[in-house]
């Protein structure tokens, strides 16, 4: 390398001394990367211990931690010991081969949390149609595209020549691995269209995730609820952290790509952010999203406990132009439920904080659910007589879980008709 002569992926190599700045950058990668790590242990963790996430957008949100973990994994095995110790032995291939790991994983969590983002804004805007659109099948089958998607991103770099990367310890980032000029002007850059990729797909998820706070600032002003300002600023709040998950990520690609293609940076600085953009944007939807979970569970907690005497035990008869329904809220040793029966075809939906399910037969059951949603689409504009300041009262409670269920689990079958039920005029 001293002779000038171009060596295959001679930017791979360490410097073979160590200096204090070395030692710097590689513990504070291995540090960031162990938080993310551990933040992503614990949003698996906190997801696998309640039941309400058990869902099918559990799923994708399982798969984006998962890549993110795979993502930093590598990080703390390799690019911090790497750029501690600063070898000059570690073998070419092995150095590309973890970067395209790398590479595909970060491409995989990119794409999957567009999905999330999709998922969200049809439980929220589409209720009625989305236990047709995102079954647990179709969710499948988009987790499989968001990682086949990423290994065919990583594997591109592999395909195309002249686009091989790897990550530099000198540089403390990923660097292409060297090519003859006259060979590397024949083939294009993938790097850069990948990134440009990438940053439209942020930019959609959060149009997505601008019509989702559009849909619930609406039910927020149409629906007539008397919920305590605390639980509507809850509810406000949970949703921006999930959000802020997709405006960090858009900030960190749109600054690498600003840096990327400005002379304003020197090499040194350019290198650190391309690299540490990234981290910032993984720790954010680790923090995030813990915060976001537990907050979930929280709220839908206080939504049961705030409002577990409104109703009378025996519960109250509300008079449809289709059935009589009775509602009754009450507390069991191991849940709160809120039960819901229709008097004259003797339906019962029972909603907890775990589950919801509709007793008797699954086929009546489905017969009954179309012609009940049929029968709230006639009557949705009429005016039901009820007594009004418990139609209310009652409106406040399943307006408020409506949005809780729809926007964080997305799986009850009944439950976007129990909002209708409750959204007659008063």
């Amino acid at each position: 390398m001293g002779s000038g002569k171009l060596v295959f992926g001679s930017e791979l190599l360490g410097k073979g001394r160590v200096s204090g700045v070395d030692v710097t950058a590689g513990c504070l990668i291995g540090v960031i990367a162990a938080l993310v790590i551990a933040l992503g242990i614990y949003s698996l963790h906190v997801i696998s211990k309640y039941n309400v996430f058990h869902t099918n957008f559990g799923l994708l949100v399982r798969s984006r931690i998962v890549a993110e973990m795979v993502a930093n994994s590598v990080h703390l095995v390799f690019s911090a010991p790497v750029t501690l110790l600063q070898p000059t032995d570690v073998p070419i291939g092995f150095n590309i081969a973890v970067y395209t790991v790398s590479y595909s994983a970060v491409m995989s969590a990119c794409l999957t949390q567009f999905f999330i983002a999709v998922n969200r804004s049809v439980a929220v805007c589409l209720p009625l149609k989305y236990n047709r659109i995102f079954t647990k099948r179709f969710c499948w089958i988009l987790i499989r595209v968001t990682w086949i998607y990423g290994l065919a991103s990583g594997s591109i770099f592999l395909v195309i020549p002249c686009n091989m990367k790897g990550y530099s310890p000198r540089l403390y980032d990923y660097a292409p691995a060297s090519c003859p000029p006259q060979i590397a002007a024949s083939f294009p850059q993938v790097g850069m269209a990948s990134l440009r990729f990438c940053f439209l797909v942020c930019v959609l998820t959060m149009a997505f995730d601008a019509a989702t706070l559009g849909r619930i600032t609406h039910l927020k002003l149409t629906v007539n609820t008397r919920v305590v300002d605390r639980d509507r600023k809850l509810n406000i709040r949970f949703f921006f952290q999930c959000m802020i998950q997709n405006i960090t990520m858009v900030s960190s690609i749109a600054f690498v790509f600003v840096v990327a293609s400005s002379n304003f940076f020197s090499d040194a600085i350019r290198h650190i952010i391309n690299f540490d953009a990234l981290f910032f944007a993984h720790f954010c939807n680790g923090n995030e999203g813990e915060e976001c979970i537990s907050d979930c569970v929280v709220f839908i907690d206080d939504l049961f406990s705030t409002d577990s005497n409104i109703l009378s035990k025996n519960g109250k008869e509300l008079s449809g132009n289709f059935s009589f329904v009775s509602a009754t809220f009450h507390e069991h040793a191991h849940s709160r439920i809120l039960r819901i029966t229709d008097g004259k075809l003797g339906q019962e939906f029972v909603i907890n904080q775990n589950h919801t399910k509709v007793k008797k037969g699954v086929e009546k059951n489905k017969k009954y659910l179309a012609r009940l949603m049929v029968c709230l689409e006639w009557t949705t504009d009429e005016v039901v007589e009820v007594d009004k300041d418990l139609f209310k009262r009652i409106l406040g409670c399943v307006g408020e879980l409506t949005v809780a269920a729809t926007f964080l689990t997305s799986e009850f079958p009944q439950e976007s008709q129990i909002l209708k039920m409750f959204r007659w005029k008063v």
